[in-house]
């Protein structure tokens, strides 16, 4: 890794992972420091509209939330949002 880089892991759920850039539905994708989830989204060559929901450690973002190294994102497009919303909501407190 290059200095002033971090490294994240990324999930893509349902048809972002054929939609984005090549690459595994689980890969580690290095950003500039600094970089926010709006970054991640354009560097895997997907458009907002197909972002609804974002995981970042496990807990709902927007595309304004800054990413850190070693953060784990899940990308989930609209069709995925009501399940994926679902899933969540259901998941026990530690």
């Amino acid at each position: 890794m290059e200095p002033g880089q971090i490294k994240i892991s990324v999930v893509l759920g349902g048809h972002l992972r054929h939609e984005a850039l090549p690459g595994p539905q689980n890969r580690t994708v290095e950003l500039p420091t600094g970089s926010q989830v709006s970054d991640l989204v354009s560097h895997l060559g997907l458009t907002d509209e197909r972002v609804k929901i974002i995981l970042l450690n496990g807990r709902a973002v927007d595309q304004a939330a800054p990413l850190a190294d070693g953060d784990r994102i899940g990308l989930f497009p609209p069709e995925l949002a009501y399940n994926t919303f679902v899933a969540i909501s259901f998941r026990r407190k530690k």
